[in-house]
């Protein structure tokens, strides 16, 4: 299952590809994309983009307070909605609670990032494989997987550039700024 990962400007980014590695560890039927680590030197990145917004069999779409509102995040997350006949987009939260989610993004059931809301994410996700593995056996890959995905949440959090967020460049877009 192709899973895209949204993401504007750091925590955002630095979660993303947190989350690219660490999903296949723990729901191993998911090929997460992700534009900074995905499309290769030398690609025109629209196309890359707009090819995998059309493949996507899901969507997390990174959301912090900096970020929110941005039209890229929108962009993507209105393009994912519109490949899926039921639509599997999920904003995670990153520093929000579902209450500072506002329209379009607030129609899609959110997820904190947090353990119980990534435990949940990850439960999901493996419902939609062929042969979906018991509650015990995810929450023994889960437990013992979340440490990491923990510390390179809270040091992406730490080490992101405090103050107002410029909106998103193409250098921003392809990991080059």
């Amino acid at each position: 299952m192709r899973v895209f990962i949204s993401w504007s400007g750091e925590p955002s980014r630095s979660v993303a590809q947190a989350l690219r590695e660490w999903l296949p560890m723990v729901v191993q039927h998911v090929e997460p994309w992700m534009s900074d680590a995905d499309i290769e030197s030398g690609r025109r990145w629209n196309e890359e983009v707009a090819a995998e917004l059309e493949q996507a069999d899901y969507g997390i779409i990174c959301l912090t307070t900096a970020n929110i509102d941005r039209p890229w995040v929108l962009f993507e997350a209105g393009a994912l909605a519109k490949q899926f006949d039921s639509a599997r987009v999920v904003p995670l939260l990153i520093d929000l609670n579902p209450a500072n989610v506002t329209m379009p993004l607030a129609s899609f059931q959110s997820r904190t990032l947090d353990k119980e809301g990534m435990r949940r994410l990850v439960l999901d996700l493996g419902a939609l494989r062929e042969e979906p593995l018991t509650r015990e056996q995810v929450d023994t890959l889960f437990d013992g997987m979340w440490p990491r995905l923990q510390s390179e949440v809270e040091a992406a959090i730490k080490n992101a550039p405090s103050g107002p967020e410029s909106q998103r460049s193409q250098g921003d877009m392809l990991g080059s700024d």
